[in-house]
C-alpha cells in the first residue's frame, strides 16, 4: 500500500507544528511551576534553580525555533516536487498562529520571571545576568 504523497507532505508540515505546540506548554507549566514555588529570590538555591529554569527555557526556545521553520521547508520541497499547491500554506499559517497565540500568553510568565523580586545585591546582579543572557544570547553562559 502506497501512501499518498499530498497527504505525506501535509502531515509532514503539521508534526513539527503540534510538536511545537507540546514544547510551549510542556516548558510554559515549568516555568509556571517554578512561579509559584519561588515568589521571590531570596537564597542561592533560589538562583541556581531559576538558571536551570532559564536555561531549559533558552533551550526550548531554539527547539521552537527548528519546529517552526521546518514545515516552511518541507512547504518548499512539496511545491517543487509538485505534491502540494500554494494554497496548502494554510497548512502553515493556521498552526503558526495557534503557536504564538500560545506564546504569547507565556510571555506574561516570562516576564515575571524576569522581574522576580531579589534582595539581595548579590543574588540581584546574578539574576540580572541571567536575565541580560536570556534576552540576548542563544545560549546560556553559566
Amino acid at each position: 500500500m502506497t501512501a499518498d504523497p499530498r497527504i505525506a507532505c501535509i502531515a509532514s508540515m503539521l508534526l513539527p507544528p503540534a510538536c511545537a505546540v507540546v514544547n510551549a506548554m510542556v516548558h510554559g507549566a515549568r516555568l509556571h511551576t517554578f512561579l509559584k514555588r519561588t515568589p521571590t529570590i531570596a537564597t542561592y538555591q533560589n538562583i541556581i534553580e531559576f538558571e536551570r529554569v532559564v536555561k531549559r527555557q533558552m533551550y526550548a526556545a531554539l527547539l521552537q525555533i527548528v519546529l517552526l521553520v521546518a514545515p516552511g521547508i518541507i512547504f518548499v520541497v512539496g511545491l517543487v516536487r509538485k505534491v502540494i499547491a500554494v494554497d496548502d500554506v494554510l497548512y502553515i499559517v493556521l498552526p503558526s498562529l495557534v503557536i504564538m497565540a500560545i506564546g504569547m500568553a507565556f510571555k506574561t510568565l516570562e516576564n515575571r520571571a524576569r522581574s522576580l523580586p531579589v534582595h539581595d545585591p548579590i543574588l540581584e546582579e546574578r539574576r540580572d545576568h541571567i536575565v541580560k543572557v536570556w534576552n540576548s544570547k542563544a545560549l546560556p553562559d553559566w
